[in-house]
């Protein structure tokens, strides 16, 4: 079976997590909020945003 290959440097891009990003609760009763001041290392940070401690998927702010 053959596979695309992968560029590693789109995949660093696209990570979340990255240092100095914000994340908001979009549940305005929750209102949590973080901000990110390590950035997950090359490979291990994924490409989902982080589960508020309420449930929701948080959203990056602006």
């Amino acid at each position: 079976m053959n596979l695309p290959a992968i560029d590693n440097r789109d995949k660093e891009l696209a990570m979340a997590l990255q240092e100095g990003e914000i994340y908001r609760c979009p549940d305005e009763d929750c209102a949590c909020e973080i901000t990110v001041t390590k950035g997950a290392a090359p490979g291990h940070g994924r490409d989902r945003h982080p589960t508020c401690c309420c449930g929701h998927v948080m959203e990056e702010a602006g």
